[in-house]
């Protein structure tokens, strides 16, 4: 939706601090340094995921608000 909005850096600089930023480290660190394996790791990756799904569904609404004149 955002690539019809004419709108791609902002979700591409969004996604690889989700996923690089934020999620890669986390399952790294629940995963070997709190021992949780696999499941650390899985963990991670679905955080970084629920994080970038909730930028990106805010910056859509924000985006669409602008476009729409609200």
């Amino acid at each position: 939706m955002l690539r019809g909005l004419h709108d791609t850096l902002a979700p591409m600089l969004i996604a690889g601090v989700g996923y690089w930023v934020a999620g890669l480290p986390l399952g790294a660190l629940l995963a070997f340094y709190f021992g949780l394996g696999g499941s650390g790791i899985w963990i991670g990756l679905v955080s970084g995921l629920t994080a970038v799904a909730i930028l990106l569904t805010g910056r859509w609404m924000q985006r669409n608000r602008r476009q729409l004149g609200w």
